[in-house]
C-alpha cells in the first residue's frame, strides 16, 4: 500500500485511507466520557487492535475491536465477515445495515456510540464499537498513534504506516484496515500475511510492481481519471448519466467467481445466490486470448432512484484477476453496453500479441 494516507483527512475517500482513532476520543475534537472510554493497556500486556474506517457521504464510520490477543484472534474471521456485510442505505433512522455474526450480542446503549456488540463468553466480554462522525475525523497518523497508545505502544512516523495498515475495497465502498498487536514489552507486530479477502500490503506492493501493463482502445467520450483510492488502475468518467467504468487488478482468490458475483449482487441490493444460479448468470467472453467471466446484473428501483445496473468482467491472468466494470443507472448502462464490450475485447497486455 502506498503511503498516500499520510496526513490525509478521513472523511470521504477511502481505499486510500481508513484508519480509526481513539484513546479517550475517536476524533481530536470530540471527548468521550470516562464511562465510554476504553481503558489503556499497559505495555507489558499482550493486546491486538483491529479497526476499519469507512468514509461515506459526509460522514466517516469507525469499527473497532481491541482486547487480549488470543480473544481477538478468535474473533478475527467473524470481524472480517461483519465488515464485509456492511451496507449503506442512507435511511434517516438506520443509514447502515450489517449481518451480525453468530454469538455476537447487542451491548449497552450509548449516546456516544452508534452501536456496541459484545463478543465471546469470557467476562468481561470483548466489545466491538461503532462510531460515526461528520466533518474532519483526524489524520490517519494521528488516529493510529492514539490507537497505539491505547494498546501500550509508542508512536510511529508517517513512513511506517504501511506496516500496520492497508486499503480495502468493500462492497459498501473504499475503506482502510488497521491491524496491530502488542505482544507484551511494547513490541508491535506488523500486518499479518495475505488472506482471501484482505491481502497484506507487502504482498500487494510486490504484485503491483510485477503487474503487466494493460492497454486498450478507449471508447469515444470516455474520460480517463485516476482512482483517488489507488485501488483501480484507471477509472473512466462517462457522459450521459452517473455512469463509471473501472479497471482493477487484484490477487487471485479461491472461488472468486462465486464470491464476486454475490458481492456485486449485494452492491445492487440483490440477494445472494447459490453456485448453480451463479453458473447461469455468468457467460464466457474472450479477452486478450484468455477466457473471462462476464455478468450483467440489474438491481431494483428504490426510493425514487432508477434501477442500478452493472456489467462486470473477471479475467484471470497469472497470479492476478483483472476486473473490468461498468456501473450506473440501468438506462445509461444500456447505452454504453456495446462500447463496454468493445473496450473489454480490445484489452491486451504488454508483451502479448497485438500489443
Amino acid at each position: 500500500m502506498q503511503n498516500k494516507q499520510n496526513g490525509v483527512v478521513i472523511v470521504c475517500g477511502l481505499a486510500a485511507t481508513l484508519l480509526l482513532g481513539c484513546q479517550n476520543d475517536e476524533i481530536r475534537s470530540y471527548r468521550v466520557p470516562k464511562s465510554e472510554a476504553t481503558r489503556a493497556i499497559a505495555p507489558s500486556e499482550a493486546a491486538r487492535l483491529l479497526a476499519v474506517i469507512i468514509p461515506h457521504g459526509q460522514q466517516t464510520w469507525f469499527f473497532k475491536l481491541v482486547g487480549p490477543v488470543a480473544q481477538v484472534d478468535e474473533q478475527k474471521q467473524a470481524f472480517d465477515q461483519f465488515i464485509r456485510s456492511v451496507r449503506f442505505n442512507d435511511q434517516a433512522e438506520r443509514p447502515v445495515t450489517w449481518t451480525v455474526p453468530t454469538g455476537w450480542r447487542a451491548g449497552p446503549e450509548s449516546k456516544v456510540r452508534y452501536a456496541t456488540f459484545q463478543l465471546g463468553a469470557q467476562e468481561p466480554p470483548l466489545e466491538l464499537t461503532v462510531f460515526n462522525f461528520g466533518g474532519v475525523a483526524g489524520s490517519v497518523l494521528d488516529n493510529i498513534n492514539r490507537w497505539r497508545e491505547q494498546i501500550g505502544l509508542g508512536k510511529i512516523q508517517e513512513n511506517e504506516l504501511g506496516q500496520i495498515s492497508m486499503n480495502l475495497q468493500l462492497e459498501c465502498g473504499p475503506a482502510t484496515l488497521v491491524d496491530m498487536t502488542n505482544h507484551g514489552g511494547g513490541k508491535a507486530a506488523t500486518m499479518p500475511g495475505p488472506e482471501v479477502t484482505m491481502p497484506g500490503p507487502d504482498i500487494l506492493s510486490r504484485r503491483a510492481a510485477s503487474r503487466p501493463r494493460v492497454q486498450y482502445d478507449k471508447p469515444q467520450g470516455w474520460k480517463e481519471t485516476s482512482d483517488p483510492s489507488g485501488i483501480s488502475t484507471v477509472v473512466f468518467e462517462i457522459p450521459g448519466g452517473a455512469t463509471k467504468a473501472s479497471v482493477t487488478a487484484l490477487p487471485r482468490q479461491p472461488d472468486e467467481v462465486f464470491l464476486n458475483v454475490n458481492r456485486w449482487r449485494g452492491q445492487l441490493h440483490l440477494k445472494p445466490v447459490d453456485e448453480k444460479q451463479v453458473g447461469k448468470e455468468v457467460r464466457q467472453i474472450e479477452v486478450a486470448g484468455t477466457t473471462a467471466h462476464y455478468v450483467d446484473l440489474t438491481g431494483p428501483e428504490s426510493a425514487g432512484q432508477p434501477a442500478p445496473r452493472m456489467l462486470g468482467v473477471m479475467l484471470p491472468r497469472g497470479e492476478q484477476t483483472w476486473f473490468f466494470k461498468l456501473m450506473g443507472p440501468a438506462d445509461a448502462v444500456e447505452k454504453q453496453k456495446s462500447a463496454f464490450e468493445a473496450f473489454v475485447k480490445s484489452v491486451r497486455f504488454e508483451g502479448s500479441r497485438g500489443s
